[in-house]
């Protein structure tokens, strides 16, 4: 629809996520539709003649796939939904809070791995996995096998507000993913003043500063999972310390920042007829 557009509109594309990378976490994918889906995307990245993506990693990625000008407009946050939500009332320390879709991609199954792991060094470690999804029933099968069942619970879908609640409760978040353009759930851990483990994949390297403010790991490196967070569970100064630069470099990435950004970029564009 893009390409037919811009023969009459001058017309920009943003992009959220890549086609290319995500498709191969989706291995039961009829062929037919995969090879369509992946021509659509070529077809609209190498036609196109204005891209917006969301991240510097991003950037890369799109240049290689179009001679299109590629502009870098990042997601950003509500603070005012932050600060909304009061701390949700836990009863115990050392809490690891994972958010998102429970799909392979999320790589939540190397995170239970990692908390047994994490188990032999801090006992009552307590990893709170809130979302749903197509793997939430091997999530529980593996959590039982490995006799985590006192030490992960699953809270299921939780609202905006909860999810909130829960982040400024939880002592680290994990973001395992092995792939993300730029997750909004670290935006939002960043504005509620935790440090992060994250996997170095596409965008989270934009928004995590390795050994600043959380850590940066290999994806499906579960050991290395596991030493983080250890790290992190047993250095509360560490903690406050990571949380704040979050705070920091999380406040130019509010909404209203980002939607002006996205607004003057728009206004170069028509005002260019779609040239640029």
């Amino acid at each position: 629809a893009a390409v037919l557009c811009q023969r009459k509109y001058p017309t920009i594309l943003t992009v959220h996520g890549i086609l290319m990378k995500e498709l191969d976490f989706h291995p039961n994918i009829a062929p037919l539709i995969k090879n369509v889906s992946l021509y659509g995307e070529k077809l609209a990245l190498s036609t196109l003649k204005n891209i917006i993506v969301v991240a510097p990693q991003i950037a890369e990625i799109v240049k290689d796939m179009t001679k299109a000008n590629v502009f870098v407009v990042p997601n950003g946050i509500d603070p005012s939904s932050v600060q909304r939500a009061d701390p949700f009332p836990l009863d115990q320390g050392n809490v690891v809070l994972f958010i998102g879709n429970l799909i392979e991609r999320k790589g939540v199954a190397d995170l239970i791995r990692a908390i047994s792991l994490v188990k032999k060094e801090i006992p009552d470690v307590c990893l709170l996995i809130a979302g749903s999804g197509p793997q939430e029933s091997e999530l529980k099968t593996l959590t039982s096998t490995l006799s985590l069942q006192d030490n992960i619970k699953f809270l299921g879908f939780i609202s905006d507000i909860a999810k909130y609640s829960y982040l400024k409760s939880a002592d680290v978040l994990v973001v395992p993913s092995f792939w993300e353009s730029l997750p909004i759930v670290v935006l939002e851990g960043m504005a509620c003043g935790r440090p992060i483990v994250a996997s170095n994949v596409a965008g989270i390297p934009y928004l995590i500063h390795d050994a600043e403010n959380g850590y940066l790991v290999h994806p499906g490196a579960i050991d290395e999972l596991a030493e983080k967070i250890c790290i992190l569970l047993k250095n509360e100064v560490l903690r406050e310390q990571m949380g704040k630069k979050s705070l920091v470099r999380v406040g130019n990435l509010t909404w209203d920042k980002i939607a002006g950004t996205t607004f003057k970029l728009y206004t170069r564009i028509l005002e260019d007829g779609g040239r640029r």
